[in-house]
């Protein structure tokens, strides 16, 4: 809520849901890009987000696969620097 800037639960059923998914799209990419967190822990903490909306009867298009669609960075970054490694050596 904080990352809203709501203070109360009721604001946030009166978001248009094409707006709350553009929202939580956006705080994925804060959780992953900006806090550096893991996939795992910003599953954890979209699930009450997530949890509390379907409580209350808003359905929010492939909620539970958006973690999955940010890749994870670091994989990708050791795997550039181990194809980094092997070019070198072939030199």
């Amino acid at each position: 809520m904080k990352y809203c800037k709501i203070t109360e639960h009721e604001d946030m059923l009166s978001f248009p849901v094409t707006k709350l998914e553009s929202t939580i799209r956006d705080y994925i990419v804060h959780l992953r890009h900006d806090r550096k967190l893991s996939p795992g822990t910003v599953s954890s903490y979209l699930a009450p987000i997530i949890h509390f909306y379907e409580m209350n009867g808003v359905v929010i298009a492939h909620a539970s696969t958006r973690v999955q669609c940010i890749p994870d960075y670091s994989t990708i970054s050791r795997r550039i620097n181990k194809i980094d490694s092997k070019s070198m050596t072939d030199y």
